[in-house]
């Protein structure tokens, strides 16, 4: 074979035939490498997303043992409303930590999915304003309440002292008559 292959490189057209054939031979090889890479590279993207989300779940998961746990110790101590809230929102921005995280480990395996953990976290900051907001407009209600509160325990007291006033001229007035 390697004497009819010279044969035929040595005419002229034959040499062009042989070196045509091996380009699309490398060609070929070249081919198969890089489907063989792609193949590779799904494969480890696949994995990659795989353990990101259980890493996840497992610091979802966490984050909220600790959280509880947290709050019952700051109640059992007890915490104000304010120092709760802050813990519960230190948790939420924890979580938020914890999805870009996971977001900066899939963004090249998984677009789709890296697009859903922006839109998660994209919600907790939507929440983390909506709590603060909720919480402060209930604490200026409790303080507007108990300014109500106040007032009409001063209108009482003042009513009361004003009532024992007159009773003790009263009672005075009955002691010089008598």
């Amino acid at each position: 074979f390697p004497v009819t292959i010279g044969a035929i490189i040595s005419t002229g057209i034959g040499a062009l035939v042989v070196a045509l054939g091996l380009v699309i031979n490398y060609f070929m090889e070249m081919s198969d490498a890089a489907d063989k890479a792609a193949e590779a590279t799904k494969k480890l993207n696949e994995e990659t997303k795989r353990y990101a989300d259980e890493g996840l779940k497992a610091e979802a998961a966490y984050l909220e043992r600790t959280q509880k746990l947290e709050i019952a110790k700051a109640k059992n101590k007890g915490a104000t409303e304010k120092q709760i809230f802050d813990i519960e929102q230190q948790y939420r921005q924890l979580k938020i930590n914890s999805l870009q995280r996971h977001y900066n480990e899939i963004k090249g395996a998984d677009a789709k999915a890296a697009d859903d953990t922006l839109n998660q976290i994209k919600s907790l900051q939507t929440e983390i304003q909506i709590a603060k907001l909720d919480f402060d407009t209930a604490h200026q209600k409790k303080k507007e309440e108990k300014k109500q509160v106040e007032k009409v325990e001063s209108e009482q007291l003042k009513k009361a002292r004003e009532s024992a006033e007159t009773l003790m001229l009263q009672q005075i007035e009955r002691n010089n008559v008598s």
